[in-house]
Parts: C-alpha cells; sequence; structure tokens
C-alpha cells in the first residue's frame, strides 16, 4: 500500500508519517532528506528539483515495494495540493500496482504557523517559513482523489486512530486506545 501524505507546511505530515509507520512496520521517503541527501549544498528549492526529488522516491519506493512483500510504503515532503502531484502519484501507483491512499493533514493556520515557527532551525527544509506556507495555501488546489482528512491540532494518539479505522494496516491492534 502506498499513502501519499498530503497538506500544508506544518500541518503534521511527517509526524503523523513517522508514527503511522512504525505502527505498521512501514517506511517513510521524505523528500526534504532526499533533497538535501542528493543536492547537499545545492539546494535550490525549486519545482525542478523537488519533482526530481520525487521521481527518485518513486524509484525507490518501487524497488522497496517490489523487494519487500505487503509493505506500507509513505510519502512526504509534498503537499500534493496540486493536480499533476496527485497524478504523478497515481500513475506511480498504477505502475507498482498498489493501492494509493492520500491522507490530508489539516489543522488551523495558527497551529501550522506555531508548529514552523518552532521547528524552522531544526527542519530539512530550509525554506520552510510562513511565506511559504501563505504562498502554498494561496495556489492550493483541492484533492480531486478520494482523501483521509485528519485534524493533527488532536492528540497523535486520536489522529493514529482515525488512520486505523480508514486504512487497511496490519498493526491496527498495536495502536494505543
Amino acid at each position: 500500500m502506498i499513502v501519499a501524505m498530503a497538506g500544508l507546511p506544518g500541518t503534521g505530515k511527517s509526524t503523523l508519517a513517522r508514527a503511522w509507520a512504525r505502527q505498521v512496520n512501514g517506511v517513510v521517503l521524505d523528500k526534504d532528506t532526499i533533497r538535501q541527501a542528493v543536492f547537499g549544498g545545492s539546494v535550490t528549492y525549486t519545482r525542478d528539483q523537488d519533482d526530481l526529488c520525487f521521481e527518485l522516491m518513486y524509484h525507490s519506493g518501487a524497488w522497496l515495494l517490489d523487494r519487500t512483500p505487503g509493505l506500507t510504503l509513505l510519502l512526504d515532503g509534498r503537499t500534493f495540493l496540486r493536480a499533476y502531484q496527485v497524478r504523478a502519484a497515481r500513475v506511480f501507483a498504477t505502475r507498482v500496482n498498489r493501492p494509493l491512499h492520500f491522507v490530508e493533514c489539516v489543522c488551523p493556520a495558527e497551529v501550522a504557523l506555531e508548529r514552523i515557527t518552532a521547528t524552522h532551525l531544526d527542519h530539512p527544509a530550509a525554506n520552510r517559513d510562513a511565506d511559504l506556507y501563505h504562498r502554498l495555501r494561496t495556489h492550493a488546489e483541492p484533492i480531486t482523489e478520494t482523501t483521509i482528512r485528519i485534524d493533527t491540532s488532536r492528540p497523535l494518539r486520536e489522529c493514529l486512530r482515525q488512520l486505523a479505522r480508514h486504512l487497511p494496516a496490519r498493526a491496527e491492534s498495536n495502536i494505543p486506545p
């Protein structure tokens, strides 16, 4: 199964992806980590570079899915709030013959902006700031795919329970009450 973590910066995509991966023994592929590993000091935060990082993620993900039966692969580091991003994920899922689920992380703007401010220096994406949040929010396109919408301002445990109700997961029973 493939899970695409969607949502604006600061909405908790990475936190939820890592927690869910631990519950289901999944793997998180993160664009920002891949970007740093591949480009190092030549990071530009352009659409070209974002798309190339995601192509690398798709190739790596195909390799992992081919060699690990039953793997849950989580794609992180992209908003999936642009139609072309959703189409690319759909093409990837079709190519590897795996179900694709979109999980849209949402929270009040003030919560997202507070998270961005609190983690700005520790986050691998140096361009992740309030301006980026507002720019992406202004240009976001609605996801036309069926999505699981999670309000990540709620406690992480509740978010995991909500995911467990909607995603076919082997580790559902491991989620604490």
